[in-house]
């Protein structure tokens, strides 16, 4: 607001930050009642309104935009309002609105950052890591605080997605020329993930440790840690790490999914493996994991010669992906089957 220079009413107190849950629906009370007693105001009261409800109630944003249109004679609020359209639309699933509106904000304001992460971000989520690329350039920006970092991080993310991981490992170095510093790590974890996607696994370690030497609770990292150790066939440091994973996140299924494999392929201890891919079975919460945990409970199950329970999980895979209960057969299962996936790559991705 301050690069308006508009003063902040004195009516309007300060409204505390916690709880967290709540403070968002005080701020927008305080604003409404406020609307109500100082029409005189509504052009400041209404941005506000705006900028807050955009977040979570994109039809009321909208409809706030609408009168931002009418009142705001002077355009000093333009590029908030497309901001906000922005994200109102990209919520509604109206991409082509969504992506118009970001495209003038940064048109108004070039060094409109909110507008350029989102506009990326929207490109990111459809797949479409060529355009996002193309819009996280607009971040290299001197207006823009820390713009030509950003850019370079950003950008780098979009190249892991591409699959063109020297490039990616590339803008992520670059990224740290400029923030060696990386306050909480975040660089530094993601190079690593690039370098475990390279199979790199001895150079990924030190830059995960790096990481958690910036913040010791990611859970990320130690599990990344975790990765590289049990592809080097050193699963004592393996399962600790994947335990100290746990211990920051107790329901983080990868960890316990490779917590199994370790013990059911390379500990002989069946018995716990199965037991802890039932327990990562629980914290399945989407159609892909639910189809590795079914597939690997009932490759677990097999090997241990209890066929009954190989072709429950075998059912459920299938119901799982919309096939038919003929599909399910009378296949027998032994010792050798091989087919008990892990999360190596997944969770590199």
């Amino acid at each position: 607001m301050a690069s308006h220079n508009i003063k902040i009413p004195a009516y309007l107190n300060p409204i505390p930050r916690e709880p967290q849950a709540t403070y968002l629906a005080r701020e927008i009370a305080q604003l409404r009642e406020a609307l109500k007693q100082h029409p005189e105001d509504e052009l400041y009261l209404t941005q506000r309104l705006l900028s807050y409800t955009s977040f979570f109630d994109p039809k009321e944003a909208i409809r706030l935009a609408g009168r931002m249109s009418i009142i705001d004679t002077k355009n000093m609020f333009t590029k908030e309002t497309y901001l906000a359209l922005g994200r109102s639309y990209a919520q509604e699933n109206e991409i082509e609105k969504a992506i118009d509106n970001y495209r003038k904000g940064h048109e108004i304001d070039p060094s409109c950052e909110d507008c350029i992460i989102e506009w990326g971000g929207i490109h990111s989520v459809l797949g479409d890591f060529e355009n996002a690329i193309k819009v996280y350039e607009l971040l290299d920006n001197d207006n823009i605080k820390n713009g030509k970092e950003n850019s370079y991080f950003q950008r780098a993310g979009a190249y892991f997605n591409l699959d063109q991981l020297d490039t990616a490992l590339d803008y992520y170095k670059k990224a740290l020329q400029l923030n060696p510093e990386d306050k909480d790590g975040f660089i530094a974890e993601d190079l690593a993930k690039t370098l475990v996607e390279m199979q790199s696994y001895d150079e990924a370690i030190p830059w995960f440790k790096k990481a958690l030497e910036k913040k010791a609770e990611k859970a990320d990292s130690h599990y990344g840690i975790g990765v590289c150790y049990q592809a080097l066939e050193d699963y004592y440091r393996a399962l600790h790490h994947y335990t100290e994973t746990l211990k920051l996140k107790p329901d983080y299924l990868f960890a316990l999914n490779n917590i199994a494999y370790i013990f059911i392929n390379n500990e002989g201890k069946p018995k716990e493996g199965i037991e802890m891919l039932e327990k990562a079975l629980e914290t399945a919460d989407d159609k892909i994991a639910l189809n590795y945990m079914y597939n690997n409970l009932r490759s677990a199950y097999g090997a241990k010669g209890d066929y009954d329970k190989a072709r429950y999980y075998k059912s459920l895979y299938i119901k799982n992906n919309g096939l038919d209960e003929e599909y399910i057969g009378e296949e027998e299962y032994d010792e050798d089957d091989e087919d008990y996936e892990d999360y190596e790559d997944d969770e590199m991705e």
